[in-house]
């Protein structure tokens, strides 16, 4: 598919609530999302999370479906290992494989405090000279896409106060959280307050300069992330994240959000 990046981004901003959820020991925590442009859909994707003491698992997999299995069937399996702190979740591993009609990916990352101490790509990437290379310093207190968006804060306006530094084995980005609309959401498994944020895409490392579809992305005002509560605690995570493309907006909306049966 041709704008797969674009569709993994969305979804992982959407898909992080079932890490969010496992920062209350239980059962295992399922999370199931419906991705379409247009209104007509493109993909589907299921996250479970597992909690152990402090210790905390997500797999997820995302496959198209609908009209984008016309051109390509596309699959991406994703795992995230990690601890859970009073700040808030912090990995310890990441790992993305997926297939797209006939090319392969994969990307492992293992994390230490924070930063990114081991990179490995399948392929490795080729040599380009438009390529803004990532160095150590664009390494340093980062998380994977599965965990960069589950926030703590005090109130839902807090929520929107920040700015997420992800890594995603290729490229580094920014996503500035901001403006705060307080609402409600209404979906199976959950109903109550929720905030809506504006996210600023905001490219750092590791991607061509030029690129029209990352220059789409960065000069674009209109990407949102709806973030709801956890219960009463102060973990807030989104479910739900609309991402403009140049044929329509990407919406990934959660369709189950609740423990496994």
């Amino acid at each position: 598919m041709r704008h797969l990046r674009t569709i993994l981004f969305a979804t992982a901003m959407a898909a992080t609530p079932a890490a969010a959820q496992a920062l209350e020991a239980g059962p295992a925590f399922v999370t199931e999302y419906r991705i379409s442009i247009l209104g007509l859909p493109l993909g589907v994707s299921h996250f479970e999370s597992r909690v152990d003491g402090d210790r905390f698992t997500v797999e997820g997999t995302v496959r198209s479906a609908g009209i984008a299995r016309i051109f390509d069937k596309t699959v991406a399996n994703s795992r995230v290992e990690g601890r859970m702190t009073d700040e808030g979740v912090q990995p310890t591993s990441y790992a993305l494989n997926y297939v797209s009609g006939k090319k392969k990916r994969a990307a492992e990352l293992v994390f230490r405090n924070g930063n990114v101490v081991e990179t490995r790509l399948s392929p490795k990437p080729r040599k380009n000279d438009r390529l803004v290379p990532v160095g150590p310093q664009h390494l340093t207190a980062v998380s994977d896409p599965l965990t960069a968006s589950i926030v703590r804060a005090g109130s839902p306006e807090a929520v929107c106060a920040r700015t997420l530094h992800v890594f995603d084995g290729q490229m580094r980005m920014d996503i500035a959280l901001s403006a705060p609309q307080v609402g409600k959401v209404r979906l199976a498994g959950y109903s109550g307050p929720a905030v809506t944020c504006k996210a600023k895409f905001t490219p750092v490392a590791g991607y061509r300069k030029g690129k029209k579809s990352i220059e789409f992305l960065r000069t674009n005002n209109n990407i949102s992330v709806t973030f709801a509560r956890r219960g009463s605690t102060d973990v807030y995570a989104p479910v739900k994240a609309s991402v403009p493309t140049y044929i329509g907006t990407l919406t990934i909306a959660a369709t189950r959000f609740g423990p496994a049966d």
